[in-house]
């Protein structure tokens, strides 16, 4: 069914043509939007954790988590990828494209 296939998908996307396998994604929240995780689950496997000065871990299981990277973009610097490695990279070689773009304006 598709809810079998796709349950722990992200979104519906993925590069292969096939589903990858689940994966932990590891998020630091800010204490600014930290209310925004506590009113929207996101994902069915979202977990969180409160920390002392207001901010939270907050824990995914997904396949096709490349998918995320658009999403987290938009969050900009409220919101970090703590694991895997390999997400929180991409987060890097995107963010660092976006001010190459800018200060190739001057």
């Amino acid at each position: 069914s598709l809810s079998q296939y796709y349950g722990n998908s992200w979104g519906i996307w993925t590069e292969s043509g096939q589903q990858p396998e689940p994966e932990n994604i590891e998020l630091l929240v800010s204490a600014a939007v930290a209310s925004h995780f506590d009113a929207i689950c996101y994902h069915e496997s979202q977990t969180m954790k409160n920390l002392d000065d207001g901010s939270r871990i907050v824990q995914f299981r997904v396949a096709g988590a490349m998918e995320m990277l658009p999403w987290l973009l938009g969050w900009g610097a409220t919101v970090r990828v703590i694991e895997p490695a390999w997400l929180k990279q991409k987060v890097l070689e995107r963010a660092r494209g976006i001010l190459e773009q800018y200060e190739n304006e001057r």
